[in-house]
C-alpha cells in the first residue's frame, strides 16, 4: 500500500488549496451512529492516514496527500469540533518525505517509521526528539513498530532479497534517547530471508527474567513465499533462546502483531489457527483452527490485531468472518460470518460493543459483544476507509477514524 501511495505522489501535481473547514454535524434524535464532525486531512481534499492518536484535547493523524510528494505530515485536530490546530511537515526532515509506514504511541511520544527513517516525536513540544536515517548506518528499515516499556521494537536488515536473501535483526531503541540495542538475529542455514513478528513480553515470576515471544517468517526467491514459520521464546535477560518450535506453521505468514499474554500463557495467532502455549515450558495447551481454507497463504488475520477482553479473544479475518474464542478452553463462543472485509488494524471494545471499520465496504461496523451480531453498519462521510483502525477517547466517549479524505468523530449508542 505504501509503495502504491509513493507512486501516486510522483504522478501528481504540487498545487495547494486552502484547508477545508471542519463540518460539525448536529446529531439526529435516537440514532445508533452519531457523526460529530468531519474535517479534511488533505490540502487538496484527498489523503491517506497512518493512524489515529489521542493526546489531551487533540486527535493527531499522520497524513500524506496523494497529490504531493512533499506532504508527509502530522495534523492535530481539536477532538471536540474538528478544528485543525497544527501541522508538522516531515518533508523537511531527512528521510521523512516518502510517506509513513507505521506510527505507534506512548503517552506524549509518537514513534514514526518511513521507508527510509525512524523518528521519535514529542506531541507536547511538537518537535522531533531523535531520528535515524537508515542509509547513514548502511541498513534498511521495516515499517512495523511495537512499543514495550520504554523501547520501540522493529527490524533492520542487510542483503538483497533477489540474490542471497536479506538478513533481519530484531532491534530496539530507547524511545527517549534513540539508543539502539540489537536484540536477536537468526540466520537460516539455507540463506532464506528471515523476518519477525512484533514480540510479546513476559516476566518470569520465579527468576525475574524477561522473555520475548515472537514468530519467525521465511521467504526465498528460489523456493517461493509459501514456506514454514517458526515460533521462538527468547530470554532477553540471559541473551539465549529459551525454546523454539521449528516449522510451527506450514505456511509463511504476515501476522506481525504481538501475541496476547494471558497469565503464564501466550495466545499465538498464525495462518488460520490460534495456539495457546505455556510460556516457560513451551508446552502446547490447545490449538483451535478457524476458517474454511487452511492453506491460505499469508494467513487469515493479518489486517486486524486479535484483541483480548476478559476471558475471550476476538479475531477478525481479512475476508469477513469474525470469531470469539474462550481463552481457557479454545472453544469458539460465536462466529459472525459477515464481519468486516479488509478490517482496520484494531477494534475497540467498550460498553458491551465492538467497533471497527470495514476498508472493503467503507463503513463503520458495530457488533454485540455477547453474541457477535452486527447492530450497526454505517457508511463513512466519504464512503471509503483505509485500514488505519479506530481510536477511542474515554473522556468524551467518542470514536475517531478516517476515510481517505477526512478525519471524523462519532458516537455510538447501542440499541436496546
Amino acid at each position: 500500500m505504501i509503495l502504491l501511495l509513493i507512486g501516486l505522489f510522483f504522478l501528481a501535481s504540487c498545487e495547494k488549496e486552502l484547508p477545508i473547514p471542519p463540518i460539525v454535524v448536529e446529531p439526529p434524535i435516537d440514532s445508533t451512529y452519531i457523526l460529530k464532525w468531519s474535517s479534511s486531512m488533505g490540502n487538496n481534499g484527498y489523503a491517506s492516514s497512518s493512524g489515529n492518536f489521542i493526546y489531551k484535547n487533540e486527535l493527531v493523524v499522520g497524513a500524506v496527500d496523494l497529490d504531493s510528494v512533499s506532504s508527509s505530515r502530522l495534523i492535530g485536530f481539536d477532538k471536540l469540533n474538528g478544528k485543525k490546530l497544527w501541522e508538522y511537515e516531515f518533508a523537511r526532515e531527512r528521510g521523512g518525505w516518502r510517506g509513513f509506514g507505521d506510527i505507534v504511541q506512548k503517552d506524549n511520544i509518537l514513534l514514526i517509521s518511513t521507508l527510509t527513517a525512524l523518528f521519535s516525536f514529542d506531541l507536547e513540544t511538537r518537535s522531533i526528539i531523535w531520528s535515524l536515517v537508515y542509509k547513514d548506518i548502511g541498513e534498511d528499515g521495516n515499517n512495523t513498530l511495537g512499543i514495550i516499556d520504554d523501547f520501540v521494537y522493529t527490524e533492520l536488515s542487510t542483503g538483497i532479497y533477489a540474490s542471497i536473501g536479506y538478513q533481519c535483526k530484531l532491534v530496539r531503541f530507547n524511545i527517549f534517547t534513540g539508543q539502539r540495542e540489537d536484540v536477536y538475529q537468526y540466520k537460516h542455514p539455507n540463506s532464506w530471508s528471515v523476518s519477525y513478528s512484533q514480540p510479546a513480553q513476559y516476566i518470569d515470576p520465579a527468576s525475574g527474567d524477561t522473555i520475548l515471544l515472537f514468530k519467525r517468517y521465511y521467504s526465498s526467491p528460489k523456493d517461493g513465499p509459501k514456506m514454514p514459520s517458526d515460533l521462538c521464546a527468547y530470554n532477553l535477560t540471559k541473551k539465549d533462546v529459551l525454546w523454539e518450535k521449528i516449522v510451527f506453521s506450514p505456511l509463511s505468514s504476515s501476522e506481525f502483531y504481538p501475541s496476547n499474554i494471558v497469565g503464564d500463557d501466550a495466545l499465538v495467532v498464525i495462518d488460520n489457527s490460534v495456539y495457546k502455549y505455556d510460556i516457560m515450558s513451551g508446552e502446547l495447551l490447545w490449538k483451535t483452527s478457524l476458517g474454511s481454507n487452511p492453506n491460505t497463504y499469508l494467513g487469515y488475520f493479518r489486517n486486524c490485531q486479535p484483541t483480548l477482553f476478559d476471558d475471550y479473544l476476538f479475531l477478525q479475518e481479512t475476508a469477513k468472518p469474525f470469531y470469539c474464542l474462550n481463552v481457557n478452553t479454545g472453544q469458539v463462543k460465536w462466529t459472525n460470518p459477515n464481519g468486516s472485509s479488509s478490517p482496520g488494524h484494531n477494534m475497540i471494545i467498550r460498553n458491551e460493543m465492538i467497533i471497527n471499520n470495514c476498508g472493503g465496504c467503507g463503513r463503520i461496523r458495530g457488533y454485540d459483544l455477547a453474541t457477535g451480531l452486527t447492530f450497526m453498519s454505517q457508511k463513512t462521510p466519504n464512503g471509503n476507509i483505509p485500514d488505519v483502525g479506530v481510536a477511542y477517547d474515554e473522556v468524551t466517549d467518542t470514536y475517531f477514524s478516517q476515510d481517505f479524505h477526512s478525519a471524523f468523530a462519532f458516537k455510538v449508542k447501542k440499541p436496546k
